[in-house]
């Protein structure tokens, strides 16, 4: 495998464990029996948690030297 394969595939696993971040946080919220959020000030948190989590992994990509689409193994 090329340096360029390994620095693709530990950016990979960078990037899915920032969209684990964001899903985790994105599913951090309970709704009351009124259909109201529990705790709109968490739920605001968790939101900006998964902005955040979202941000780093575009952050990975965007600074990431892909392999051509027929190189991707």
């Amino acid at each position: 495998m090329s340096d360029e394969h390994i620095q693709a595939a530990d950016a990979t696993t960078a990037v899915q464990g920032h969209v684990a971040k964001a899903m985790e946080a994105l599913n951090d919220y309970r709704i009351s029996e009124c259909d109201i959020f529990v705790n709109a000030t968490e739920r605001r948190a968790s939101l900006l948690a998964a902005q955040e989590a979202i941000a780093a992994a575009l952050t990975v990509m965007d600074r990431t030297t892909w392999p051509n689409r027929g190189d991707a193994g």
